[in-house]
């Protein structure tokens, strides 16, 4: 149900989209926009205990503003609103959970000032009281949760990948702007819909709600404008959570599975060395699995070198269903029939053993042969099996 809710608000942004475009003054354009992210999308169902404005900027304790943001959500309840001039409010750094900054169209200078708006909100200085009182006589020590920087865009002169790699490319020119948390674009040059989001490097499908120098950006993939604002809406409201609630919540991920397909996470090549990825029951190296794949490949091209034959064979035990090539009763095979070398441990503890330093008497003879063999079944484009 909550996925066909975000797909009819897709619809109604989308409207809002076509009918603003007949007004002539650009502001005015852009206010309208914002205002129906807030009243279609976000205020309906966020819950009561936060509240959200529009054109909000944070002041700190030493009077050191941020750049005016498009939507600020923040806690009413127990901290009120600094100053309220009417078009623009500033806040307490300490009470914003999150700011959202809207972009009818996305391109690299708007993605530029989505990217410097989230860096003066890190920026601020925060105090918070030392203690959380949850009821008379039960007190918690309290900690200040960063806010959830987000970039939210109607459509896109960058594909969700190129967005990615923009924004990669300012991180490395500027390390504190990996403040931006996530980046939802509803339709892309490519007429894709999904978020650039970040992910931790010592597992790859976990996605990173607050951004550190360390997690890699990734394109969570989606299959229509609506999934991709459901997908902001659950990361939206798992940091809301984290922010901590004195009453549980219903589990809106679990709901929102029912009828979701898997969303597809890409982590460009250039993020992904020293990282690891859980698959068939295994926790994988990266590098390793890039390596492997180049190996693979040069295999196949007949560019191989001996070492880089024997590395696959070496590796191979480590990815899933390649464990069997130390299974004592597994050989190689080709339509059936046993290749005339021994059983595939003894060849993989050979290879071993030269890696080691420690090769016997008889190793090179039968790792000439298996290369030799392994060279001959590719340039005839045959195909060998390992296994009992």
């Amino acid at each position: 149900m909550l996925a066909q809710m975000m797909q009819t608000i897709a619809k109604n942004l989308f409207s809002s989209l076509e009918e603003s475009s007949k007004i002539e003054h650009n502001l005015a354009k852009g206010e309208a926009r914002e205002a129906a992210v807030l009243q279609d999308f976000l205020k309906p169902y966020l819950p009561l205990r936060y509240s959200i404005e529009r054109n909000g900027i944070l002041i700190d304790s030493e009077d050191n503003e941020s750049k005016q943001q498009d939507l600020v959500i923040f806690d009413a309840f127990f901290s009120p609103i600094l100053k309220d001039f009417g078009p623009v409010k500033l806040f307490f750094p300490e009470s914003v959970f999150a700011t959202i900054e809207v972009k009818s169209l996305l391109k690299k200078k708007e993605l530029r000032d989505i990217i410097e708006k989230s860096a003066s909100v890190w920026a601020r200085k925060r105090i918070v009281t030392p203690n959380l009182i949850l009821a008379p006589g039960i007190i918690m020590p309290s900690g200040q949760v960063r806010p959830l920087c987000i970039g939210f865009c109607y459509e896109s002169r960058l594909t969700l990948a190129e967005a990615r790699d923009e924004l990669r490319n300012h991180r490395q020119a500027v390390p504190s702007e990996y403040a931006l948390s996530m980046l939802c674009i509803l339709r892309d040059k490519a007429d894709k819909s999904g978020l650039v989001i970040n992910v931790n490097p010592a597992e790859l499908r976990n996605i990173v709600t607050i951004p550190s120098p360390t997690s890699r950006l990734a394109v969570l993939e989606c299959d229509s404008a609506g999934t991709a604002l459901l997908h902001m809406y659950l990361i939206l409201m798992e940091h809301l959570r984290t922010c901590g609630m004195v009453t549980p919540t219903p589990n809106l991920t679990e709901y929102a599975r029912v009828g979701l397909s898997p969303p597809k996470i890409h982590v460009a090549k250039e993020d992904m060395k020293d990282t690891f990825v859980s698959y068939g029951g295994k926790r994988l190296g990266t590098d390793m699995l890039q390596n492997m794949a180049e190996w693979a490949k040069r295999l196949f091209d007949q560019q191989a070198s001996d070492e880089e034959i024997l590395d696959i064979f070496f590796h191979l035990p480590e990815v899933p269903s390649g464990e069997v090539l130390l299974d004592h009763q597994s050989v190689f095979k080709e339509r059936g029939r046993q290749l005339p070398l021994p059983s595939a441990r003894t060849v993989y503890e050979a290879i071993k053993r030269r890696k080691e330093g420690t090769a016997r008497e008889g190793d090179e003879s039968l790792l000439s042969s298996f290369i030799a063999l392994i060279r001959d079944v590719v340039a005839s484009k045959r195909s060998i099996t390992i296994g009992p």
